[in-house]
């Protein structure tokens, strides 16, 4: 009857141990991904405001947003055969 208690026991402890490190690496949670100014912010600036920006939505054509755990990345095709001078 003793050692019976003591299996169950024993049981018991490792499961209510087991379970958390199970749960964090099984089920992760995925970080959180900021959305870009471009569909946040440029939608609700009027025409006049969106001509005062630094940078135009345009200024690189081809270029595409990709999310990322930290914030959007702009990505653009660049060829240094289109100009003249290369930059780094």
């Amino acid at each position: 009857m003793g050692s019976t208690v003591v299996v169950v026991a024993t049981t018991a402890m490792a499961t209510a141990a087991i379970l958390p490190l199970l749960k964090h690496f099984l089920w992760r949670t995925h970080p959180k991904i900021i959305p870009s100014p471009l569909k946040t912010v440029l939608p609700r600036l009027s025409p006049q405001e969106i001509d005062q920006l630094e940078y135009k939505t345009d200024a690189f054509p081809g270029a595409r947003d990709v999310a990322t755990p930290v914030s959007p990345v702009s990505v653009s095709p660049l060829s240094f055969t289109d100009t003249t001078t290369n930059t780094l």
